[in-house]
């Protein structure tokens, strides 16, 4: 070739296509896609995984199913169970300021334990927690990663009734013997302690040594003010939920003493209680604000215009209308009620019987009255009710037997009666109820044997009556309408009941 001359070397020239550098360019474009889709993905897996470490999902306990899910008010976490029965846990209540804790116990059920008492005792103040106490639980089975189930309970005192020993539930466990070695029963003065975030806790349950504690503040309640020992001015709250009744806790004192074995007679509205009667003050009146933390401060307010031991006071609409009395069966007055208090009392038509010890309801725009627990009668009268008092009574359906000291209450289109004094066994019965009266009665769950001076209330679709064959006694049903399922124990009043229909009331703060 002309051009390549001697002693020259040949070069050979690359011309790339202009479609071959675009396919270059789009290989390194795909390559980066792949490093950021992939890289978040590992990046996004990698924070999932610290939280659920962090949750514990992954720590031994949890994966054992050891936990505790506590008892509105209290709190309890942290359950090791050794094969000797002894079971430590971490303890704290957000229901009172202080109490102190005398004694712990353990059941295989949901009945109360027999408590082994603690030496020293040991102050719990609202919001704080106390480590490694002991309980002694009843084993079935000792072997190691044996389940054991049941649920965990304490007794204590509180310093306004140092002399009054009070059994609460903390919670249900669920927990396997992990260890054959024993923890040595608490020296509480030794006890760590740490404080909650919350001021109220219902719930925790364990998942590792550093779980975070759920605060679930319970929002339904039973409110009793009654006593059936010293001091007689007593009053309690628990919670109640389709479990049944929760730990009752010692609430603000009715500013006067109540009869040995009366209560006051109660209803609530607009977030307070109001009640009347006292054995030093007959006629006296109160009120006072209700919330999750119990019954506040007392408020004296109007006078009812006799004595009101025995009867029957109820509010509907805004007025509160009291029927009967030891002094006078026949009187009913009625008031308006308000965040105020009890306006003046304003006298209406008279009953025709003799209403005590008895029980009263509303339903339909009336007012329904059932028997007679002084005159020994089953005869039922009902009249209508309005802001300008109670018209005139007029005759219904009667009672199937005599009926008085039990407690009626309407669910439904059903009234409800459970308990009678005056008829053993206590047989309880329903009728369906309108403006029109009431209708036929029915037989329904029976107590068993006597059942009477009892305070039941309708809350949710369930009943919860305190008092009865023995004064601690407390039990729940599912109201069916009609009917009811069979009344079952729940956790008993710590001081005793023996008090009137109204004396106790439940209420969603």
């Amino acid at each position: 070739m002309p051009w390549l001359k001697k002693g020259r070397r040949p070069y050979l020239l690359y011309f790339a296509s202009p479609g071959r550098v675009d396919t270059m360019q789009s290989k390194l474009q795909s390559a980066m896609e792949y490093l950021m889709t992939y890289g978040w993905s590992i990046l996004i897996i990698a924070v999932v995984l610290g939280a659920l470490f962090g949750l514990g999902v992954f720590n031994g306990a949890a994966a054992l199913g050891s936990g505790c899910v506590a008892q509105p008010g209290f709190l309890c976490q942290m359950p090791v169970l050794s094969s000797n029965g002894l079971l430590s846990a971490s303890i704290g209540q957000a229901a009172q300021q202080q109490i102190t804790v005398i004694a712990t116990g353990c059941s295989n059920t949901a009945s109360e334990p027999s408590f082994v008492g603690l030496r020293p005792s040991v102050e719990l103040t609202n919001g704080q927690i106390l480590t490694s106490i002991s309980f002694q639980c009843p084993l079935v089975s000792n072997t190691i990663g044996s389940s054991f189930t049941g649920t965990l309970w304490i007794e204590y005192t509180t310093p306004q009734y140092p002399g009054v020993t009070i059994p609460a539930e903390l919670g249900t466990i669920g927990v396997k013997v992990a260890a054959s070695g024993a923890p040595a029963m608490v020296s509480t003065s030794s006890s760590s302690s740490t404080t909650l975030l919350s001021t109220s806790v219902s719930s925790s349950t364990e998942s590792s040594s550093s779980s975070s504690t759920t605060s679930i503040v319970p929002t339904d309640f039973v409110f009793c003010v009654s006593s059936a020992s010293s001091p007689y001015n007593l009053t309690y709250f628990a919670p109640v939920s389709s479990s049944g009744v929760g730990g009752w806790n010692l609430s603000a004192q009715y500013p006067v003493p109540l009869s040995e074995n009366r209560g006051a007679a109660c209803d609530i509205s607009g977030g307070y209680i109001y009640c009347l009667g006292g054995s030093s003050g007959q006629n006296a009146s109160f009120y006072a604000p209700i919330s999750s933390a119990g019954i506040g401060n007392w408020i004296a307010t109007t006078s009812y215009p006799q004595q009101i031991t025995l009867g029957f006071c109820g509010i509907n609409g805004g007025d509160m209308y009291c029927v009967g009395g030891l002094a006078n069966p026949q009187a009913t007055y009625y008031a308006p009620v308000s965040g105020s208090g009890i306006g003046p009392w304003t006298q209406t038509t008279s009953y025709p019987g003799e209403m005590a010890l008895s029980s009263c309801v509303f339903a339909s725009g009336d007012i329904f009255c059932i028997g007679s627990g002084i005159s020994n009668t089953n005869q039922t009268y009902f009249a209508p009710v309005s802001g300008t008092g109670i018209g005139g009574w007029n005759l219904t359906t009667n009672y199937p037997v005599i009926f008085g000291q039990g407690s009626c209450f309407v669910s439904g289109g059903y009234i409800y009666c459970i308990g009678n004094g005056n008829n053993n066994p206590t047989q309880d019965y329903y009728a369906p109820i309108s403006g029109s009266g009431i209708g036929g009665w029915n037989l329904t769950a029976s107590e068993t044997g006597t059942a009477y001076d009892l305070s039941c209330k309708i809350h949710n679709g369930y009943v919860y009556c305190v008092g009865g064959g023995t004064l601690d006694a407390v039990s729940y049903a599912q109201v069916l309408s009609p009917g009811l399922s069979s009344l079952s124990g729940t956790t008993p009043n710590p001081n005793g009941f023996y008090g009137d229909s109204q004396s106790c009331q439940t209420a969603t703060t």
